[in-house]
């Protein structure tokens, strides 16, 4: 049977998973017990409602007998079963017993777990059964069995007949044990001893304020108290009064004390762990990180790596035997093994698949994925990713190339190689920095986003209105030349006008007539040029004309026979007389005169005129016109960019408001469960603000938007900040105030339009500020001084110092950057010796209570060769690279701290074997340290605890 058992233990899952939550049921009755509700049910029947339960285990714990727990057992198909016993023991709660009636009310029950390895008959009834008495009455010989149980109920009774049911039944209602012998004898053997807590047979009854003391010590010498309220168990790890009284943190659970089979998997307790015994016990040792009394498995939405799968590795590369997948725990998981034999290459592998930067290690020649690349060129990596329940895959060999369902940039990983808080820590900035990223959380980001949008707006709107000052300048002088061109129209249309245009016109015609008459001559010089060359060559003789054709008498020969002859002397001399001619000059000189008295007309009304404006004066009126009315209109639209920047204004100062808010909030979840580190918001400052407003802005929005003819009577000269300094300390002397209060005195003064005191300043009130140069700069700065909604910065504190300001040593930088590594972020964290340059008071009192906390709200992946980082943080999954006996080859080995053989492994890797660790356990033990290992190490379960075991019960350490 003992062989059966230990099958059924020891048979390991598929897929190593670590501690995992499993459904747990430690408070068990079957029909073997005296008060079994329906006595008809069949212990087939009740194994059937077991395997058809999802329960994970269960614990038989019938009262005063483990003959349920044999008969059941056989029955019970893929579950871990537990054998167990109920007892009623000589503790009572003496000064305010239970009123439930009864024989026996107000006596504390016990219920006592054994390993389910034990053999019942050599170990639990030989060791513990055969040992403990009844009704503290040794010299009676009567112990824990039915037989006895009978013959207690015989000799209570006083009664004859009764049949043995009824004897037992009566026996077990009278039977109690010695409670301190009944725990130590069962711890003994291994066991664990539970208390009930607020129910019939519980010590909550017990007066806390007279037996306070007996009440502690029940649970000073228990291991674990069975409630069904949250509120209690978690008094029992966290409350400082019940603490301090009973010395240690005890875990609760809860269970069925199921009596019918109706009852199975009603009541349970969600247990993280190995699904063991061994991995129950470790509850002890970590009861709020490992129990919950949630309805539902506990579940993680944030991501986790499953698995990292090595293909087409060279076998000569220590890693080359990885046969199996590495498996990851939704939680810590410490990677473990000796010097150089591959834990920071397969590390770099999963960051390298994410596309991390892997950062070349000081003193290295190449990194390790470089490396890999020449000995393995075909190597790829896949790894398994989950988001909420939804699993992904990815791959990527060394080349680069990329597979799989998921991209890399959906997926983020922290991936903090060996040495980076080292290399970091250096630069007194860098923690700063580091701070200032991880508060950067999207909504903020988004809020700040928001700010600046807002921010650019304003300042399109500001200037928007500030051009008007340009916009209205053009209007005046569209205005002006409109005026202008009205008078013009109306002048043409006067009799004066009317007839010196008349007399000009006659002129005109008259020069026209002339030009006409020349260029007609001009004309026939230019054809008879042309031709000149072919007449000369023409001999006509009239003579001979006439002899031949003596007919033709009459005809004007002798005439024509002259065109041969040479008629340009006769025309260009015709030519230059006429351009000489006094007509010319005459006409000229009355058209001068005409266009003068014109001119005359319309200068006396500040018009200068041309014949072209004359002719285009009703057009040109009519487009002037139009420009006026459409700078209008765009002046109109800057004075709606005025309204905008009110509105604008509101908003900046709300998105404002709502970013400081987040940012606040963000701090105290920053800050939270951090020791040393604080970060804190310093708001921005108004006055280096005001100095640039009221210099280089005011210089900037003078230059863009004083009209061109105003800049030829002034030129600004932009003060110094020393000047506006003084102004600024003047006013807040004069007016009892701080810069905000100058600033607002400011912006009265002017909307007011006045100096804002009457006596110089230093600067002679500097009166650029108030107009001296153009109506832009008072516009401008009453815009501008009610925007200021700048961000300030959140700095950081490490032991009441600013990391930026404030000198920090170099321990004190790698502790503050480790905190925020591990704090902040909610994507898998993998890091490489986290513990490194840390003293080690700090990574066994502080890092180790970061990673307890902080595995439960992200999957951690540490590299560590510190024991304190790997045991006392409770890694859940420990994966250790270990040398094959007698060779090099690596050999793959994962588990949970309680899986069978791990803590043998991690003994041997981290501690350096048994006998190293002995050695140092009495080294410290000189000092009163290192007791919590005393059993472990000696074999001595049933010595006493010392001080020094019971503070690190308190403390929730757990040996190797």
């Amino acid at each position: 049977m003992t062989e059966n058992i230990q099958k059924i233990q020891n048979t390991a899952p598929a897929i190593p998973t670590g501690a995992v939550w499993h459904k747990w049921d430690l408070h068990f009755h079957t029909p073997a017990s005296f008060d079994y509700g329906n006595e008809a049910t069949s212990f087939e029947e009740l194994a059937d409602r077991i395997n058809r339960s999802d329960l994970d285990a269960i614990a038989i714990t019938d009262h005063w007998t483990l003959d349920g727990y044999e008969k059941l057992r056989p029955f019970i198909k893929n579950k871990l079963v537990i054998p167990g016993i109920e007892l009623r023991t000589d503790k009572s709660a003496r000064s305010n017993p239970l009123k439930t009636g009864g024989e026996g009310s107000g006596v504390i029950q016990a219920i006592l777990l054994f390993p389910p390895n034990l053999d019942l008959k050599e170990d639990i009834e030989k060791n513990f059964l055969h040992q403990i008495y009844l009704c503290e009455r040794e010299e009676s010989g009567l112990k824990i069995t039915r037989k006895d149980l009978v013959e207690l109920g015989k000799k209570h009774s006083g009664k004859s007949g009764l049949s043995e049911k009824q004897y037992y039944d009566l026996g077990c209602g009278q039977a109690y044990i010695d409670y301190v012998k009944a725990a130590k004898a069962a711890q003994k053997l291994g066991g664990l001893v539970c208390l009930t807590y607020e129910k019939h047979g519980g010590f909550d009854s017990i007066d806390p304020i007279n037996d306070s003391i007996f009440k502690s010590n029940l649970v000073k010498d228990c291991d674990l108290v069975e409630t069904g309220k949250e509120e209690i168990r978690r008094s029992f790890f966290e409350h400082t009064d019940i603490l301090k009284c009973c010395g240690k943190k005890t875990p609760c659970f809860r269970g069925s004390d199921a009596h019918r089979k109706e009852d199975v998997g009603k009541r349970y307790t969600w247990i993280k762990s190995e699904l063991s015994f061994e991995g129950l016990k470790q509850i002890k040792y970590f009861p709020k990180e490992r129990v919950s009394f949630a309805e539902q498995r506990p579940t993680y939405s944030y991501p986790r790596i499953k698995s990292i799968s090595l293909t087409n590795i060279d076998k000569n590369h220590p890693l080359g035997t990885l046969a199996a997948p590495v498996h990851f725990n939704d939680n810590l998981n410490a990677i473990i093994g000796h010097p150089s034999i591959g834990k920071s290459t397969l590390a770099e592998l999963i960051a390298y698949t994410f596309d991390q930067e892997t950062k070349q290690e000081e003193g290295e020649a190449q990194t390790k994925i470089e490396y890999l690349q020449e000995v393995n060129p075909n190597l790829e990596a896949q790894i398994e990713v989950a988001v909420g329940a939804t699993t992904s895959k990815i791959s990527r060999n060394l080349e680069g190339a990329v597979g799989g369902d998921l991209e890399m940039h959906e997926f983020s990983l922290t991936y903090i190689n060996q040495g980076y808080i080292d290399r970091t820590a250096r630069d007194s900035g860098a923690v700063n920095e580091l701070v200032t990223a991880k508060l950067k959380e999207p909504e903020l980001a988004r809020t700040a986003g928001q700010m600046k949008q807002t921010a650019d707006q304003l300042k399109v709107q500001r200037n928007k209105y500030l051009g008007r000052f340009v916009l209205e300048r053009e209007k005046q002088g569209l205005v002006e030349e409109l005026a202008k061109t009205e008078k013009m129209s109306k002048l043409s249309e006067s009799a004066a006008n009317k007839k010196l245009g008349e007399h000009l016109e006659e002129a005109t015609k008259k020069e026209r007539a002339l030009k006409s008459a020349l260029k007609e001559l001009k004309n026939l010089e230019e054809i008879l040029s042309r031709y000149s060359a072919e007449l000369a060559q023409i001999h006509i003789t009239p003579a001979s004309i006439e002899t031949l054709f003596p007919s033709i008498k009459g005809v004007k020969i002798p005439k024509i026979s002259t065109l041969a002859a040479d008629p340009l002397l006769d025309i260009t001399a015709l030519i230059k007389k006429v351009e000489e001619a006094i007509e010319f000059e005459k006409v000229k000189a009355e058209r001068k005169d005409l266009m003068d008295k014109r001119k005359t007309l319309f200068e006396k009304e500040g018009i200068t005129v041309s014949a072209a404006k004359l002719a285009e004066a009703e057009k040109l009126k009519e487009s002037l016109a139009q420009s006026v009315t459409e700078k209008q209109e765009e002046i109109a639209e800057c004075f709606k960019g005025k309204e905008s920047v009110a509105t604008l204004v509101k908003t900046l100062l709300e998105w404002k408001k709502q970013y400081e808010d987040l940012n606040a909030a963000s701090l105290i979840e920053f800050n939270t469960g951090l020791e040393k580190i604080q970060a804190v918001y310093e708001p921005a400052e108004l006055e280096p603000w005001l100095l640039t407003v009221l210099t280089d802005e005011a210089k900037e929005a003078w230059d863009k938007f004083t009209p061109a003819e105003e800049k030829k009577n002034a030129k600004f000269i932009k003060p110094s900040e020393d000047d506006i300094g003084k102004l600024i300390n003047r006013m807040k002397k004069d007016k009892q105030c701080e810069t905000a209060g100058a600033v607002a005195h400011i912006q009265k003064s002017l909307d007011e339009g006045m100096l804002p005191f009457k006596d110089k300043d230093p600067a002679g009130h500097i009166k650029w500020l108030f107009g001296s140069n153009g109506p832009v700069l008072p516009e401008f700065l009453k815009l501008r001084l009610q925007e200021f909604a700048l961000l300030g910065k959140n700095q950081v504190c490490y032991d009441g110092k600013n990391i930026s300001t404030e000198g920090l040593s170099f321990t004190e930088r790698c502790s503050a950057l480790l905190e925020i590594i591990l704090q902040k972020g909610e994507e898998p964290l993998l890091i490489d010796q986290p513990e490194e340059n840390l003293g080690s008071g700090y990574v066994a009192k502080i890092l180790t209570e970061k990673l307890l906390k902080r595995k439960m709200e992200r999957q951690i992946i540490v590299i560590s060769h510190n024991p304190n980082t790997v045991v006392l943080a409770d890694s859940d999954m420990v994966i250790a690279l270990d040398h094959r006996q007698g060779g090099d080859d690596i050999e793959l080995k994962m588990g949970s701290i309680e899986a069978g053989g791990m803590q043998d492994v991690v003994c041997n890797i981290i501690e350096g074997g048994k006998d190293a660790f002995k050695i140092r356990y009495e080294r410290y033990l000189i000092s009163g340290q290192g007791a919590a290992q005393e059993s472990e190490l000696q074999g001595a379960e049933t010595a006493p605890k010392s001080k020094a075991r019971a503070s690190q019960e308190t403390a929730g350490t757990a040996s190797v």
